[in-house]
């Protein structure tokens, strides 16, 4: 059975690998030729070409986000080490600034206790949680808030926003791959919760959502907290 579920797992990588060259060809060729000949065109064939692009646009993110899901947990076997959550969030952050500047969302944060894990992992989960914050809004001037606190010899993390939520049904359904609810026509791929899950349980914690719709959701996942001691060190 684990044999079998690494050559799955080794197949799902290299196949969303191998795929995305020649589907980035479909996609710049598609664009080419509405550069070239969209005067010639008429409405309908620059409609057909923008939905090919388009359709091309989320498989290659979905072929992205498979390869990012089978790599997480796989690809560093290494012990945790002592993560400055704060900073870590500052890079996803970074990674997402033009969305969040698109989007005119405000996103404040606190108390957020260094924890024991790989920064990456740390990195990948803020940042999920945050363009899901993101793309998801409601009509209101977006907030996102980010806490953090102690709970024993846990860390436990919420990032809450202002928009959309969520009906209690789907709350467990979320978090499945390729689980997603539409909300128009950028729904995404239905990896990214399936990711933070992913990541979150490597180090043995959870994560969960509580949301009602129109009332905004908050997305709550714990870790282990850094000592004292270790996370003096790594500091220093």
């Amino acid at each position: 059975m684990a044999r079998s579920n690494d050559d799955l797992r080794q197949f799902a990588y290299a196949t969303s690998h191998d795929l995305q060259e020649p589907l980035r060809t479909v996609i710049a060729y598609s664009q080419l030729l509405d550069r070239r000949h969209s005067g010639s065109m008429d409405e309908q064939a620059r409609s057909y070409l923008a939905w090919i692009v388009g359709a091309g646009q989320r498989l290659d993110e979905l072929l992205r986000n498979l390869r990012a899901y089978w790599a997480a947990g796989d690809g560093d076997d290494s012990p945790p080490v002592p993560v400055n959550s704060a900073s870590a969030l500052d890079k996803a952050l970074a990674n997402l600034q033009t969305a969040i500047d698109d989007s005119r969302a405000r996103v404040v944060a606190r108390d957020l206790p260094p924890v024991m894990a790989h920064e990456i992992g740390v990195v990948e989960v803020f940042q999920n949680l945050i363009a899901n914050a993101l793309k998801y809004r409601g009509e209101r001037p977006l907030l996102i808030e980010v806490r953090g606190r102690m709970e024993g010899g846990l860390c436990e993390f919420s990032v809450s926003d202002n928009g959309a939520g969520i009906r209690p049904e789907y709350h467990d359904l979320i978090f499945g791959m390729f689980k997603r609810l539409e909300h128009g026509p950028d729904s995404g791929t239905g990896i990214g919760l399936a990711l933070c899950r992913k990541i979150v349980e490597r180090y043995e914690g959870r994560i969960w959502v509580e949301s009602e719709p129109g009332c905004g959701s908050t997305f709550r996942f714990t870790l282990p907290a850094a000592t004292p001691g270790k996370a003096a060190a790594e500091g220093s």
